[in-house]
This record gives structure tokens, C-alpha cells and sequence, in this order.
């Protein structure tokens, strides 16, 4: 009896023993809260409901009963956690404020694969006001005395008029983004090889007030000498919109016997625009007034092609000693895949633009002392669309062609010297860059040829750049980076003929947890190298052009925890740009034969953009916690001075608003498993150019979250 209990309690405890030692799984049941959401929101300020406010435009809402400008609706946010296993679990979370903004996410993990999806929609109210979306609800938008009392004039009467075939002021536009994806971890292929394939994709759809100006003789009237067709020509109509870009890539990353790294990337994107495609012969000109029956009314307005993307790149790179070398390649093709009745009819079938991208990077640290950092870039992008095309693409034809871009080659080259001097705790980086780049450009014979453009076949740039970081003092580390570059060739006026640029960066960590930092960015660029001329004019004059542009930004920011149940923080930015032209007026258009230029004016801007920033958290006692935000942005300057200035007016001229956004909240804890969340936003934009953009909203939010 003896041994039998002996063996018996041996046999119990060798199988405690192996089911303890056996992992136990714990109960996929969800952790994690569920928020349902009441929303109340009012827009106290601004345009009525027959048109869409500025504030309104970003943050388009909806309430029970349709109502768009007050009312309350619900809404509802997860954030749910299922942990099968350790390395098994399922993650759900949504976010939601209202109908018209909300938004998923999805995520399985595994110890080998992990899925993900997502989904957005977000719509955006457009149109209402705005002079660039419907010139009738602007004063200035339309100028009658453009088209001069005796009616004689046919060129530029029709700026005078604005038709708006759709008679309505409210849009609005939406867009749904989604996407899935899976990974193959490590060890499945292989312990250094993954594999991610990922799908995105969006939905744009909606409606839009869409602008043209019909040709010179596209609109007639039946009157005999009646000129006032010319007012007929600046139109406008209701467009639909309805896109579909579905994206599909693949990235493939391994280190084949650990000897080096490579990763392949593929991508293949597709763009469909389902939206009508609206032509001439969907214009209504009311009566006396006519489209030209000699016109061609297949012609499109604002045709937007289908087209195909596709992308293969190739990575290498590889570690030898204190030297990391690194290469790749990639090849895209841009495909037209739509294309207009006009360019069917005359053989324009090939849309095609091929891109070729090559580089060499080379990091490499000789001593601890000494280091060299370089590279080579080499681009080309080549336009293999169908040319020419006999009365539509080609140098003949009178205002068939103004400039196209064949070929594009760039090689882009660099080298620095790095300098860690021993116990300054500081890194010198001296430098060069180098740009080589070549355009293969046609012009018309006759029309805008080169001589009257400001294209340029070559750039030719250099480049010299120093950096300086420091982390010399305790708890401060420095950047600082200057560079001056000259270009012998720029082939457009954007580029730059010299360039001065400057940037400035310190950070501060004090051991009582207060963080301060800022910054300073400067970029200062001219170009006056590029030069036209008359056209066909007994002693042609010859013009220069001179752009300048000057754009700073600084910045500080601090945070800092007074107490543990407590946190502030607080930030200022600020940005300027400010850019000259000279201002240039013809006396005809440019294709035209006896086009010539006066200098009227030196063209200036200035604008500045401030940004303020404050807010902060605090735990009032175990239960009640509270968190608030403030930030203000400030918007001043002007577009234009002196001679053009005087043309478009204050309204157009004038930058001059505030948008001032607060942001209350406080968590309540009801019990251990219910939270209540009480939220207040207030928004007020001042517009002092344009008054009538000014408006103010607010809402109120009132959540419970359920603790899981």
C-alpha cells in the first residue's frame, strides 16, 4: 500500500510538473475601450446657409435632419485589443467625428505574418465664395470695362463677363482612402529575408465649379455687327468629379549569406477618372448667342487622362570595416491610357514618359578622426508620347506647340571631408556639390521659339556646404549648416544662379525635465541669366530678367513638467518669403508674329506667417484630469506692388487674417471600467482683406468609454 501511494503521488506530481511547465494561453478576451460619442456643433459667425464659409470648407459636418451649419449627431471610437497568444493578436481601432470625417484600422499579428487594413473619408466643402472658384461673388472678380462702350473690342472684352452655367454656390468634394497588406516576418523565407505586399487605393468624388474661356471665334451672335459675343467666351459649369487610383507594391529585403543587403521594391499604379468628359458641344449659349458650327465641338474641357504607372527599383548595400557603400537603380514608365476624340482623329495614340534613376553612395571613416562621404546621381527621363501629330503636336502649325520637353539628363555629384577632433565633442563636414543637367527641348519654327522663351537647354551648378554639430556644453547639442552655390547655366528662372542658404538648430534637456529647442532657416536666391527678345520687329530689344527670392523661418518651442500630474508645452514659428520680378507686358501674345515687351515695373511680394502654440494637461486629483490647447495663425502681406498692385486691387493684393482655435477637455472616471470624456472646440477665422470670409464655430463633445 505503501509504494502504491508512494507511485501515486509521484505520478500527481510529475504531471503538475509537466503542466506547469506547458505555457498557458491567455483568454482571447478584449481588452481596450469603447467610446460612444454625442456631437453638438454650431457655426456662430459667417455667410449664411446659401453658401459655403471658410471654416466650413475643412471641416464639413452634418446633423440629424441634414441640417450642415447646426445640429447634433452621434458617433463612436474603438480601440480594442484580442491577445490569443503571445505572439497572436488582433488590434481594432476607429475614429469618428460625424459623417463626413472618420476612420479605421485593422492589424493580425503572428509570429511569421502580420495583416493590416485601413480606410479614411474625409470631405471637404469648396466653391461658396471664393473669387478663384466663382468670379461673380467677388467684387473685382469680373471688370465691365474691359469690354469698351462701342463694343469694337474682340480680344480681351470677355474678361468683362462671367457666365456661370451651373447657377449654384455650394460644393463639396470626398475622399475615401483604404488599403491591406501583409508581411512575411523573418524566418519564414529565411531569418534575414521579409517580403510586404500592400495595397492602396482611393475614392474622389463629388462636384466642382470648373472655368474656361472659349477661342475667338468659338462664340457668335445672330445679331449682324453684334460684337457682345466676346462677354460669352468666360464661362463656367458644374463638373462632376469621379476618380478611382488603385496602387499595388511589393518590397522584397535580404541578406543572402549575410554577405550584403539588397532590397527590390515594384510598384503598379493605375489612375481612372470616371467623371463625364465634357466637350464644346456641351456649352449652352442662350440666344442670340451661338457656338461656332465651323468650331470643332468635340474639342475637351478639362480633360483629365487615365493613366498607368509602373516602378521597379533595386538596392544594394554593404558594410566593409568603417565603410558603408550602398547602390541602386530604378525604372518607371507613365502611360496615357485615355485620350480625347481630337488626338484619336489626328494620331496622337502614345502617351509614355520613361524615367531612369541611378546612384553611388560611398560613407567611409579612415580613423575616428578622419572620414569622406560622396556620391553620384545620374537621372533621365525621356517623353516617348507620339510626335509629331499633324495639326495637333508639330512646329508648323500655328499655336500647335509652344515647347516640349524630349529629354532630360542630370547627374548630380558630391564629396565631404568629416573632421571629429578629439575632445571638442564636435563634427566638421566640409564640402562640395555639383549639378549637370541637360534638356533636349523642341520650340515652334515660328510661334514661341527660343528667343522669346526663358527655357534654357543646360544647367550647370556648384555647390560649397559646411556643418557644424556640437554637444560641447552639457545637455546642449547644436547644428549648423551654410552653403553657397553659383550656377554658370540655369535652364529655367526658378533655378537659381547663385544661392545662399543657412540653417541653425539647438537643443536643450535641463535634468528637471524641461526641454527647450529652436531653429532658424535661411535661403536667399537670384537669377538674372536668362534673356529674350522681340519677335519679328524691324530693331528688336533684347530683355533680361531678374528674380529674386528670400524665404526665413524661426522657431522655439519648450515643454515642461512641473509635477508629475502635470505637463505644458508651447510654441512659436514664424515664416517669410520675399520675392521680385520684373514685371514684363506684351503687346501680343507670344505665339503671335509681331509680339514685343515693355518693362513696367519691379514686382514684389512679401508675406509672413506666424504660428503660435500653447497648451498643456493636468491630473486634478485620481479621478478628474483636464487638457486644453490654444493656437493662433496669422497670415500678412501682399502678392503684388506698385504697377500690378494697382491693376488687381487691395482684395487680390491683400494678405491679412487670423484663425484663433481652442481646444478644451476633461476625463472623469466614472468607476474602474467607465471613463467620461467631455470635450469643447471654438474656432474663429478674421479675415481683414476680405470680411466676408470671416466666421466662427464651435462644438461640444460628450463621450462615455467603456474599460474592457
Amino acid at each position: 500500500m505503501k509504494n502504491k501511494i508512494s507511485l501515486t503521488l509521484a505520478l500527481v506530481c510529475g504531471s503538475l510538473l509537466l503542466n506547469a511547465a506547458e505555457p498557458v494561453a491567455p483568454e482571447s478576451k478584449p481588452t481596450g475601450e469603447i467610446t460612444p460619442k454625442l456631437y453638438f456643433f454650431d457655426y456662430l459667425e459667417g455667410v449664411g446657409a446659401e453658401k459655403t464659409s471658410y471654416l466650413e470648407r475643412y471641416r464639413a459636418q452634418k446633423g440629424f435632419g441634414g441640417d450642415s451649419r447646426s445640429g447634433l449627431y452621434l458617433d463612436l471610437d474603438l480601440n480594442l485589443k484580442y491577445q490569443f497568444s503571445d505572439a497572436q493578436r488582433l488590434i481594432l481601432k476607429r475614429w469618428g467625428e460625424g459623417q463626413y470625417r472618420h476612420g479605421g484600422h485593422a492589424q493580425w499579428d503572428s509570429e511569421q505574418l502580420r495583416f493590416t487594413g485601413d480606410y479614411s473619408f474625409i470631405r471637404r466643402s469648396t466653391g461658396g465664395i471664393d473669387l478663384l472658384f466663382s468670379p461673380n461673388q467677388v467684387p473685382g472678380g469680373t471688370d465691365p470695362s474691359y469690354f469698351y462702350p462701342a463694343k469694337t473690342n474682340t480680344s480681351s472684352g470677355y474678361v468683362a463677363q462671367f457666365n456661370d452655367d451651373a447657377s449654384r454656390l455650394l460644393y463639396h468634394v470626398n475622399r475615401f482612402t483604404y488599403g491591406l497588406g501583409f508581411t512575411l516576418k523573418p524566418g519564414v523565407l529565411g531569418e534575414l529575408t521579409t517580403l510586404a505586399v500592400n495595397y492602396t487605393g482611393y475614392l474622389r468624388y463629388g462636384q466642382r465649379l470648373q472655368t474656361y474661356v472659349l477661342g475667338g471665334s468659338d462664340a457668335q451672335s445672330t445679331v449682324p455687327g453684334d460684337r457682345s459675343y466676346v462677354a460669352q467666351r468666360w464661362r463656367g459649369f458644374s463638373r462632376n468629379i469621379d476618380e478611382n487610383m488603385n496602387r499595388l507594391s511589393w518590397t522584397l529585403t535580404a541578406s543572402p549569406k549575410a554577405l550584403l543587403n539588397l532590397a527590390y521594391t515594384g510598384v503598379w499604379e493605375k489612375f481612372d477618372n470616371r467623371a463625364r468628359d465634357y466637350t464644346h458641344a456641351d456649352i449652352p449659349l442662350a440666344a442670340p448667342y451661338f457656338y461656332n458650327t465651323t468650331a470643332d465641338k468635340t474639342r475637351p474641357l478639362n480633360f483629365v487622362p487615365d493613366s498607368t504607372l509602373s516602378n521597379h527599383s533595386v538596392r544594394v548595400s554593404k558594410s566593409i570595416g568603417g565603410t558603408n557603400l550602398s547602390a541602386g537603380y530604378s525604372l518607371a514608365k507613365l502611360e496615357q491610357d485615355s485620350f480625347t476624340a481630337p488626338q484619336l482623329a489626328a494620331g496622337y495614340t502614345k502617351g509614355e514618359i520613361n524615367t531612369e534613376n541611378a546612384y553611388f553612395d560611398v560613407n567611409s571613416s579612415f580613423t575616428p578622426v578622419i572620414g569622406v562621404q560622396g556620391y553620384i546621381k545620374y537621372g533621365q527621363r525621356d517623353n516617348d508620347s507620339s510626335f509629331p501629330v499633324t495639326g495637333l503636336l508639330e512646329t508648323v502649325a500655328a499655336e500647335k506647340l509652344c515647347a516640349r520637353i524630349n529629354r532630360i539628363e542630370s547627374t548630380r555629384y558630391s564629396v565631404a571631408a568629416v573632421l571629429r577632433p578629439s575632445g571638442l565633442a564636435s563634427t566638421f563636414t566640409l564640402g562640395w556639390r555639383g549639378e549637370d543637367k541637360s534638356r533636349d527641348l523642341t520650340f515652334h519654327k515660328t510661334g514661341i521659339i527660343q528667343s522669346v522663351s526663358v527655357y534654357r537647354n543646360d544647367t550647370a551648378t556648384d555647390e560649397i556646404f559646411a556643418k557644424w554639430s556640437s554637444r560641447a556644453l552639457e545637455n546642449v547639442v547644436f547644428h549648423v549648416t551654410s552653403s553657397y552655390a553659383t550656377a554658370d547655366k540655369t535652364g529655367l528662372p526658378t533655378e537659381p544662379a547663385r544661392a545662399f542658404g543657412l540653417k541653425a538648430v539647438v537643443n536643450y534637456t535641463a535634468p528637471g525635465g524641461l526641454v527647450v529647442s529652436g531653429y532658424y532657416n535661411l535661403k536667399d536666391t537670384e537669377n538674372d541669366n536668362h534673356a529674350f527678345t522681340d519677335k519679328a520687329v524691324a530693331t528688336p530689344a533684347s530683355y533680361t530678367q531678374d528674380i529674386s527670392r528670400t524665404v526665413q523661418s524661426a522657431g522655439a518651442s519648450f515643454s515642461y513638467q512641473p509635477a508629475k500630474t502635470s505637463n505644458v508645452y508651447a510654441s512659436l514659428d514664424w515664416m517669410q518669403s520675399d520675392a521680385s520680378v520684373l514685371f514684363y507686358e506684351s503687346s501680343r501674345r507670344r505665339f503671335e508674329a509681331t509680339t514685343t515687351f515693355a518693362l513696367r515695373d519691379l514686382q514684389g511680394s512679401a508675406v509672413d506667417n506666424y504660428m503660435l502654440s500653447f497648451g498643456g494637461d493636468c491630473q486634478a486629483n485620481d479621478r478628474v484630469k483636464f487638457h486644453g490647447q490654444y493656437s493662433l495663425s496669422y497670415v500678412e502681406g501682399h502678392l503684388s506692388s506698385g504697377y500690378v498692385a494697382d491693376q488687381v486691387g487691395s482684395l487680390d493684393d491683400s494678405l491679412d487674417s487670423l484663425l484663433h482655435t481652442v481646444v478644451l477637455g476633461a476625463d472623469i472616471e466614472l468607476s474602474k471600467t467607465r471613463l467620461l470624456r467631455l470635450g469643447y472646440s471654438y474656432e474663429k477665422y478674421e479675415d481683414n482683406a476680405y470680411a466676408l470670409l470671416s466666421g466662427a464655430a464651435h462644438s461640444v463633445m460628450v463621450g462615455l468609454t467603456f474599460k474592457l
